[in-house]
């Protein structure tokens, strides 16, 4: 069995960024568990694996995502902002999340074009939804290769009159 060396890079969902805040955040495992959002594992000086991540996540006890367990071969750690509920299934091309408030679903393809279903697709992409995260036909579609324009496409449409 090899031993890896892991170093996580964090951010604290914490306004007190003072020593004594930083202090409390760190006073145990639980605290930690509440207070960091992951950005970086690095694993022997070498950016983390996907495995590597699952292997962290097992440590912690933080349980493995849905769109990892239904697309083991994805290859990165996602992370959303708040709202977002993971609703991958195998059977569909690639990961995807559905925003109840925004009534939007967001889908996040695989980063290499080669792993995608169809060939010459963006990336990301996302519809309009009812109540249950099914597209609404006739309903607005955004896609890009750039996750944050496709976000804030999705937020503009999301604030507009209702579209069904």
């Amino acid at each position: 069995m090899s031993v890896k060396t892991m170093m996580v890079a964090v951010t604290f969902d914490t306004d007190d960024v003072s020593a004594q805040g930083m202090a409390t955040a760190l006073s145990g495992l639980d605290a930690v568990r509440r207070a960091l959002r992951f950005q970086t594992l690095v694993c022997d000086g070498q950016p983390g694996t996907i495995e590597d991540w699952l292997a962290f996540d097992r440590i912690v006890g933080r349980p493995t995502p849905k769109y990892l367990q239904e697309f083991p071969d994805y290859g990165e750690y996602i992370e959303l902002p708040k709202g977002w509920v993971d609703q991958s299934w195998h059977n569909d091309a690639c990961p995807s999340f559905f925003h109840p408030a925004k009534r939007a679903v967001l889908f996040l393809d695989y980063a290499d074009p080669k792993k995608r279903e169809l060939t010459g697709n963006c990336r990301y992409g996302a519809y309009a939804a009812d109540e249950d995260g099914g597209r609404i036909d006739g309903g607005w579609e955004v896609e890009g290769d750039d996750l944050h324009q496709v976000l804030g496409q999705l937020e503009y449409h999301a604030r507009q009159p209702s579209y069904e």
